[in-house]
């Protein structure tokens, strides 16, 4: 049997030395490591943040799935869910992602993509998406005439279906309905064939309902377009589609005072993007009414909004096509 090994001590002070080295360089880099991983993935680490926390147009990443019920199980069609793209940057509009330059897209494209109306204007534009709840949408629309205040409505039809007599009493209001397809599908998905049908069967059904023709304008589910969309809702009569600037995020499920403070960020000519379907969203109507008349604001609705870059837009128009003038309080440039 061999006999055990004990190193000589000088080599024993060696080893000794050098392990101490290396456990002192390996402290060393666990203790700056993060801050030097932080300094140089900062944006990288934001911007996936950002990602995280807005979703993905179309994607319904973070979304509820008890959301609201969806439209498009009992007709085959893809699920639906509410709009919940982030905000798009009104610098960069491209297309819903960024993905392709402005100066490729606005160029040689009948539909203007709008996410405010004039930053001159002292007025602000409330808008209301899908409408797949009765009881928000009712106390929404009381509110909404008590306070004498205008707003736009961008229903699916499915939900127009659902109620009829409801959404028969928005349109009798005057509030204006736009179009924001059959069953909220994310249209960059879908074929030109398929696009059309959803914005021209929303035409009809919601025309048929409600006897009175709907604003020519389109709000895309989840704020999701790319050129064919555009060129399909040129095809379908469309003059624009509609964004926005300030998104309250409301159906996520948060409590109305943020939904309020949310909707409180606009300035002159800002569209909110607000649901008619979320059960605290009508809870902070009044709270983001008293706040904008506070500070001196009055209410329109997009076509007020865009009226004349709308104008431009429109070729020819069918006689008797017009939407009629809301009955509130409060027209285009009006303070109230």
């Amino acid at each position: 049997m061999s006999p055990p090994f004990h190193p000589r001590p000088g080599r024993l002070a060696a080893r000794v030395t050098l392990v101490a080295a290396l456990v002192a360089l390996i402290l060393g880099s666990a203790q700056s490591g993060p801050a030097t991983r932080a300094g140089n993935e900062g944006p990288t680490g934001a911007a996936a943040t950002t990602t995280a926390a807005t979703a993905v147009p179309g994607s319904g990443a973070g979304e509820p799935s008890s959301a609201r019920p969806d439209p498009s199980a009992s007709l085959g069609l893809p699920s639906a869910a509410p709009s919940a793209a982030p905000s798009p940057s009104p610098d960069v509009l491209g297309d819903s992602t960024g993905a392709v330059p402005p100066s490729q897209v606005l160029v040689d494209v009948p539909v203007p993509v709008f996410t405010h109306g004039s930053r001159t204007q002292h007025v602000i534009a409330l808008t209301f998406d899908d409408g797949y709840s009765r009881t928000a949408t009712a106390q929404i629309l009381a509110i909404l005439e008590s306070e004498h205040v205008a707003a736009t409505f961008f229903p699916y039809a499915a939900a127009v279906e659902r109620a009829p007599s409801l959404w028969r009493s928005v349109a009798a209001a005057g509030y204006p309905i736009a179009n924001h397809t059959a069953t909220h599908p994310d249209l960059t998905a879908l074929s030109t064939d398929r696009v059309l049908a959803q914005l021209e069967g929303a035409r009809t059904t919601i025309e048929r309902i409600t006897d009175v023709p709907m604003v020519d304008v389109f709000r895309p589910p989840y704020g999701a377009w790319n050129v064919s969309v555009l060129r399909d809702a040129a095809a379908a009569g469309c003059l624009a589609a509609v964004l926005w600037d300030v998104d309250t995020r409301d159906w996520t499920g948060i409590p109305a005072s943020v939904i309020a403070a949310r909707a409180e960020a606009g300035t002159n000519g800002s569209i909110v993007l607000m649901h008619a379907g979320p059960a605290q969203t009508p809870h902070a109507l009044r709270a983001i009414i008293k706040w904008y008349r506070s500070h001196g604001y009055g209410f329109v609705t997009v076509p007020d909004l865009l009226g004349a870059k709308l104008a431009r837009q429109r070729h020819a128009e069918p006689s008797g096509s017009a939407s009629p003038a809301p009955k509130l309080g409060g027209g285009a440039g009006m303070r109230e």
